[in-house]
């Protein structure tokens, strides 16, 4: 088994918690279930007041409900698909993602999630800009996940060449 040289939470995550205090609580939770973490392992974990990871949950009831309501909001834009006449091959996203700038409403210091359809993004040129922009961010996190499947060789070529465009 290869050593881990370095720890790090991707970019955009919101924890408090050292990746490496993290990854630490995740191994013991992995080690202690044969060699699997599931999402009810690490709550049962965070439970412990003097777990590491506890600070990262909300534990009054009543607000851990309201966030999976909107969890569960998010996730139903998001999954929303559509086909369009214009193309009745292409199945797409209905709505997509636009995250405030700095300048804009911001809740709890945090820029306000909001979404609008993709083809309100795509005539607004700065919005069509960030939206290539997020897809190339995306398409290298995905060759980066990949990086050691010598079959997607062709699928990283032509990720590189949209990147160097």
């Amino acid at each position: 088994m290869s050593k881990i040289e370095s720890v790090k939470w991707a970019g955009g995550a919101r924890f408090k918690v050292g990746a490496d205090v993290a990854l630490d609580c995740l191994e013991k939770i992995r080690e202690e279930n044969d060699g699997s973490i599931t999402a009810d392992g690490v709550v049962e974990e965070a439970e412990k007041e003097e777990s590491p990871i506890h600070e990262e949950f909300e534990w009054s009831d009543s607000i851990a409900a309201h966030e999976h309501r909107k969890y569960t909001a998010r996730t139903m834009i998001r999954s929303l698909h559509v086909v369009r006449e214009e193309a009745p091959n292409v199945e797409a996203r209905q709505y997509e993602l636009r995250v405030a700038t700095k300048d804009q409403v911001v809740k709890l210091g945090i820029p306000q999630r909001s979404y609008r359809t993709t083809e309100d993004i795509l005539s607004d040129p700065l919005e069509r800009d960030r939206l290539i922009g997020r897809a190339i961010r995306d398409l290298a996190a995905f060759r980066s996940r990949y990086a050691g499947l010598s079959e997607l060789a062709v699928v990283f070529s032509a990720i590189d060449d949209v990147a160097a465009a």
